[in-house]
């Protein structure tokens, strides 16, 4: 699987890094199909001061070497030839954003890694951020890391969040091929809508459980056929979604969650979807399916 990630070499947290190309080792079958791409932009604070190098090497020649020096410090064997610098001088992150998707899409980019910083409850409110931006723009599938992720070991557990609106069975089948590469368990969670015992919603109950039912039989026996340990959650509590996946997650010491976004930026001017919440919010990392 080609992979593009996207490193930011400033304010760096070396013990994520280590998780990150943990994460990223399994899924890439030779080491080329690892690629680093770091994309100035002509206004990091960080590249414009720093007077001590060469103008003309600042925004290409310089961040390389930072990222490599990174990687040394790390024990991270990534070569040399596969981290790519690109400078495209604009002020505009969705400008910045569409510069990445036009390489990923140029090397045939299945998977774009990259690491969100931390925000304020009331910057969340807003979208503006290169993170926000890609989650917006992106036809790749995005996985995402952010400060406070805290594992510490391989991915050994996934946790699937199976939305039925779109094709899931197809999402599922992605889900069971990362189960593979990285050798996990996957357990398949479904929240089901909330119905009242009372008397007049109980057929209506009873159509949904038998719904519920069939769902997981299916998902059940495509496990069954890929040799895949793992288990069907129906959950039917009345919760917010994404705080229902992130209990779940815990509760079944999960190490990676796999969603599927259907964003839009008016969702995400009123209140931003679930995954969203879920990249703020998670202490494991997040694979959102977007091709």
């Amino acid at each position: 699987m080609k992979t593009a990630w996207l490193f930011e070499p400033f304010h760096i947290n070396n013990s994520l890094v280590k998780i990150i190309y943990s994460s990223l080792k399994p899924l890439c079958k030779s080491p080329s199909e690892l690629q680093v791409l770091k994309l100035t932009t002509g206004t990091e604070s960080e590249l414009l001061t720093a007077y001590d190098v060469p103008a003309e090497e600042r925004f290409s020649e310089y961040p390389k070497k930072l990222i490599q020096k990174i990687f040394k410090k790390n024990d991270i064997k990534i070569e040399a030839s596969n981290v790519i610098v690109v400078n495209k001088n604009t002020f505009s992150t969705s400008t910045a954003v569409k510069e990445v998707l036009a390489i990923a899409k140029k090397n045939k980019t299945s998977l774009l890694t990259l690491m969100t910083k931390n925000k304020s409850s009331l910057n969340q409110l807003f979208v503006g951020s290169f993170a926000e931006e890609l989650l917006l723009q992106s036809p790749i599938d995005l996985l995402v890391f952010n400060p406070s992720n805290k594992i510490d070991h391989k991915i050994k557990k996934i946790i699937y969040a199976c939305d039925l609106s779109g094709n899931y069975l197809a999402d599922l089948k992605k889900a069971i091929y990362y189960c593979k590469q990285y050798g996990a368990e996957l357990v398949v969670f479904h929240q089901s809508q909330y119905f009242s015992t009372a008397a007049v919603f109980e057929k209506t109950a009873l159509i949904n459980e038998a719904k519920n039912k069939q769902l997981a039989e299916k998902i059940l026996a495509q496990l069954k056929l890929n040799k895949i340990k793992g288990q069907v959650i129906i959950g039917t509590k009345l919760r917010t979604t994404y705080e229902y996946i992130l209990s779940e997650a815990k509760k079944h010491k999960a190490d990676l969650i796999i969603a599927r976004t259907k964003e839009s930026r008016l969702g995400a001017f009123v209140g931003g979807s679930v995954v969203r919440q879920l990249v703020r919010l998670s202490h494991i990392p997040i694979l959102i399916l977007r091709g």
